[in-house]
């Protein structure tokens, strides 16, 4: 009885821990625009968004993009750095068809002039 009980506690322990280790290294969280540096690079009609983070312990793990109107909204997914994610540095090339704004994590990082 006593054994079984330790088997049940053991993997909902090992459970727990394999969950924490996936977020932290495979799905991660949206980026907050204020972590980054980032340098825009305009040629002719395309955008060239670089991205680097701030802390050297985060990599970059997927980007989504969505349109409201004339803004691009864009959102970045950091997690630990590991094999499988060990790059801290992103560039987002976009076509700026009726583009007048890009945000990245919540920060507007280009805006048509």
């Amino acid at each position: 009885m006593i054994k079984k009980v330790v088997c049940i506690v053991l993997a909902f322990l090992v459970l727990i821990t394999a969950s924490g280790i996936v977020q932290l290294f495979f799905i991660g969280e949206p980026l907050d625009g204020n972590t980054v540096i980032t340098h825009v690079e305009v040629d002719g009609n395309v955008v060239y968004l670089h991205v680097m983070t701030l802390d050297s312990a985060m990599a970059f793990c997927g980007e989504s993009r969505s349109r409201v109107d004339s803004t691009l909204y864009i959102t970045l997914r950091k997690v630990l750095v590991s094999p499988v994610h060990d790059s801290g540095y992103h560039i987002a090339a976009i076509n700026l068809d009726d583009i007048t704004q890009i945000v990245l994590g919540g920060k507007t990082v280009w805006t048509k002039e």
